[in-house]
Formats: C-alpha cells, structure tokens, sequence
C-alpha cells in the first residue's frame, strides 16, 4: 500500500508549478489501491472454487480486462455506448475508477491540447492536429455532462460519489469473500480439490 502511494504521487508532483497538490495525490492513490485490492478479492474468489491457481488467476486476467474494455470510457466513450451496456457499466468498478481518475486529469486543466510538442494548437481548435480546446473537451467527448446536450438525464463525473463506489465494490467483494470462506463449500467443489 506504501509503494501504490509512492508512486502516484510522481505525476501529480511533476506537473504542478505551485508545489503538489496533495489532495489529489490522496485521491489517485487511494483510488488505485481500491482498483489493485478489489482485483486481488476477485482472485481470491476464483481460487475458492477453480482448483488450478494459475487458471484462476488467467480468469482473473480476462474478467478484468472485459470489465476495462466495457467500463472504463479510455477506450470507447460512454456518451456513444448502446443503452444496455452503458447501464451495465454501472455494475463494474472500473466505471467509478476511471471518472475519476479522468475527470482528476482533464477536468478543467491541460489548456490547447495538442497533439506534439511541434504543433501548437490556438484557441480556435481549428490546426490540423489539435482535437481538444482542453482536456475539459476530451471530457465532454467521453462522459455525460448536463453541458453537451447528449446527457438524457445522466451524470458521469461526480468525483466523490465515483470514489466512494470505487471503495464500496472493493468492501462488498471483501464480504463476498468472508462469506465464501464461511460457508461450507458445496461436495462438488470439495471434490475437485480431492486428490
């Protein structure tokens, strides 16, 4: 836990001109440690009813990355995400980390975004190359703001709603763990580990 808040805090250190921001420091780590710990209650799981670890832990590997590929808006936005698997992002954690850690990165920060350090974008955003005015753009591109028009009654990016949901999934996999270690496992589990 130590190292995860060492090392976030070497990109909210760097970019600040006026010294760290400490807060966010806290938040980028806090909200990795619950994605890492949430990951590791979720291998765990596996590994009470798959007898191979190693298969337990390639299950782990591809439900994690199915979750990231659907959840996480880094790549597909959710503004542009069909209905039923918009709504059923809600039920992943990696939706409540990442608009976070988005909306901690871009929100309202990293004016004229542009694509390299050659090409300078103006404020028209109209260079070949510039995407974004700021990262407030790229937000709006990826997440529902009541500002973009595209909303229909949703709000992607509340900070501390999305961290407190990123550490509730994180508790209730935790009691879903202590409740598979006290139930007794069912004789076809039991079997499997039977040599």
């Amino acid at each position: 836990m130590v190292t995860i808040y060492k090392n976030s805090g070497l990109p909210m250190v760097a970019p600040e001109v006026d010294g760290p921001d400490w807060m966010a420091w806290v938040i980028f780590g806090s909200i990795l440690w619950a994605v890492w710990a949430f990951v590791e209650q979720q291998t765990i799981a596996l590994m009470i009813v798959v007898k191979s670890s190693y298969s337990a832990g390639a299950a782990s590997v591809a439900f994690t990355t199915l979750n990231l590929l659907v959840a996480s808006a880094s790549l597909r936005s959710l503004v542009r995400l069909p209905d039923w698997l918009y709504y059923l992002g809600h039920v992943i954690v990696f939706r409540y980390a990442s608009a976070v850690l988005h909306e901690q990165a871009f929100l309202d920060r990293l004016p004229n975004l542009p694509m390299n350090s050659s090409v300078l974008c103006p404020d028209n955003n109209a260079e070949y190359g510039c995407r974004y005015r700021n990262g407030t753009y790229y937000l709006l591109e990826r997440y529902h703001f009541p500002e973009n028009g595209l909303d229909h009654g949703r709000q992607d990016l509340e900070l501390w709603s999305n961290f407190g949901f990123s550490f509730a999934f994180f508790g209730g996999m935790f009691v879903l763990n202590l409740v598979l270690y006290l139930v007794p496992l069912p004789s076809f589990i039991k079997s499997k580990f039977r040599d």
